[in-house]
This record gives structure tokens, C-alpha cells and sequence, in this order.
């Protein structure tokens, strides 16, 4: 049972890995139930779109980054200090190409590993799609990125799998994303992604099986990330659409064998200068959370999780 639940808690860790959200105010709906904080349902919804919330697609932010740093640039053109990461690419393959009409830079890329999950077995992972970046000055479209570059778009499509004795996770992630450059070194997000997750769990006992389907709508989300390494935004919004189905079966820990969901959600993440106001709403009754954002840490272009 111990391995069981360790399964179960590493796969929903791993497989909520989406964009934070935020919006400009944390208006209550009146039609709307108010709901109550301790309530079970809403405990693992919380549970699943809270810390963690943000891990993947600020990895895909990450990916691209370090992928721009591998763009070929002629000699005396320096990439501004916003596009850039600490990052490395040590354990990825990817072939590069340039459309010079339409101006994308376009990475296929790939890994795979193998590493042990703990209990005598081995987890391998493969990661493969396909990442465009395309740059924009003030007088339109440009080659490559330099101090006079305004903004970029990326759109990427991105398929994970993860497998170990018991566990089955597949990760599926598309986006189109707008980022303009601000002051400094900071940007703002627009755009739009999507993510498909399934995660199977089973031990010969008992088994659990989880979708989450997810689209997220990006607007004005203000990253400073040249404020000491900050990450948090203090200002944007984006909203969530989600649905989630969650059933287990057989002798599983802890109640797991009564645990059914399979519902809708929209989600808003408010950012406002180091806080975050999450509402959670099922049609019928809304949830409202708030939480402290933001940490200190070597600079990396990505939206950090909300602290729990």
C-alpha cells in the first residue's frame, strides 16, 4: 500500500503541470452557492490546481528559452537579457530550421531516460514535439533577437510519456503564446494553451485512473522578472477551464475506493503585487482562496507555483 500511494501522490504531482492565472478583480458571483473550504470535493480539486499548478508549461517557457540561446546569430548581435535563461540542453536532441519568409525558428526536439522510481523498478520517460519562435521589432518581423526586439511569439506542441512498473502517464500540451517586452527585462503573457493528462496507478490491488483536460486563456499577465529574480506576476489574468475525472477501485489506502469526481471547473488565478485570489467555481458553488507568491531565486523565465 505505501508504494501504491506514493505512486498515486508522485503522478498527481507530476501530472497537474500547467499555467498559473490571474485577473484584474476577485468578484464573487451571486448566483453562485459560497463554499465551504473543508469540503472533500473541493480539497482535492485544490489539491490538483494549487501547488504544482504551473510546473509545466513554465518547463515549456523554460525549453524555449534555452532554445533561442541555441538560435545561430551573426557575430556582434547580442540576444537582450530577457530572452535569456542559466539554463542547459545537455539532455536534449533537436534539429533547427529557418523559415526565412515567414520568420519562425523551428526546433523539433526530444529525449528520452531511464532513472530508478524507488521501489526496484525503472522509470523512462520520452519527450518529443515540435517548438517555434518567431521575434518582432518596432517596425515588424525580425531574423534574430537583439536589443531593439519587442516581443516574440511561440507556439509549441509537446507530448510526454512517463512509464514504471504501475504507473502509465501521458502528457499532451499545445500553445500559442504572445510575449511583448516591457520594462527592463520584464514581459507580459497573452495567449492561449491546452493540456491533456491521463494517469494510470495500479498495484495488483487496487488502481486509480485520472484525466484532467484543461484550456487557459492568457491576458496581460506582467512577469518583473527583473526585480531581484521575482517571478511572481503582480498583475494579468488567466482564465481555466477544466474538466477532471478521478475514479479508483479495489483495496486502496486511505478511502481512495470511495473516491469518484468527475466534473467541470472554471478557475481565476488574481495576481496583485505578491497575492494571489484563486476562485474555483463547479456551476453551482464557488471556492475562494488567497495565497502569498513569489520567492528568490537565480533568474529563469517561468511562472513560479503558488505556495499552499
Amino acid at each position: 500500500m505505501n508504494k501504491f500511494r506514493s505512486l498515486l501522490a508522485l503522478g498527481l504531482i507530476f501530472g497537474v503541470f500547467m499555467f498559473l492565472a490571474g485577473c484584474d478583480n476577485a468578484s464573487t458571483d451571486p448566483k453562485l452557492q459560497t463554499g465551504d473550504l473543508n469540503d472533500p470535493e473541493f480539497e482535492q480539486i485544490d489539491a490538483l490546481f494549487g501547488e504544482g499548478f504551473t510546473d509545466m508549461t513554465g518547463s515549456m517557457l523554460d525549453l524555449t528559452f534555452q532554445l533561442i540561446d541555441s538560435i545561430p546569430a551573426p557575430v556582434g548581435i547580442a540576444k537582450p537579457a530577457v530572452f535569456a535563461t542559466d539554463g542547459g540542453l545537455d539532455n536534449l536532441d533537436f534539429t533547427y530550421s529557418y523559415n526565412a519568409e515567414t520568420y519562425w525558428h523551428v526546433f523539433t526536439v526530444s529525449a528520452s531516460s531511464s532513472e530508478d522510481d524507488g521501489f526496484g523498478g525503472t522509470y523512462t520517460t520520452d519527450f518529443s514535439g515540435i517548438d517555434s519562435v518567431r521575434f518582432s521589432g518596432a517596425q515588424g518581423y525580425i531574423q534574430y533577437p537583439d536589443d531593439g526586439a519587442t516581443g516574440a511569439n511561440i507556439h509549441w506542441h509537446i507530448d510526454a510519456e512517463i512509464q514504471s512498473t504501475g504507473t502509465q502517464f501521458t502528457y499532451d500540451s499545445d500553445a500559442l503564446i504572445a510575449l511583448a517586452v516591457a520594462d527592463l527585462n520584464d514581459f507580459v503573457v497573452n495567449g492561449t494553451s491546452s493540456e491533456d493528462i491521463d494517469l494510470a496507478v495500479a498495484d495488483g490491488e487496487s488502481a486509480c485512473v485520472l484525466s484532467i483536460g484543461t484550456d487557459q486563456e492568457y491576458t496581460d499577465v506582467y512577469v518583473p522578472t527583473s526585480e531581484s529574480g521575482s517571478e511572481c506576476p503582480s498583475s494579468g489574468r488567466i482564465d481555466v477551464s477544466a474538466s477532471l475525472l478521478l475514479n479508483c477501485e479495489g483495496d486502496t489506502p486511505e478511502g481512495y475506493d470511495e473516491l469518484s469526481i468527475d466534473s467541470n471547473w472554471d478557475i481565476a488565478y488574481i495576481f496583485d503585487d505578491g497575492t494571489i485570489t484563486v476562485t474555483y467555481s463547479d456551476g453551482t458553488t464557488q471556492w475562494t482562496t488567497t495565497q502569498s507568491c513569489g520567492y528568490e531565486e537565480s533568474y529563469s523565465p517561468r511562472i513560479i507555483p503558488v505556495e499552499q
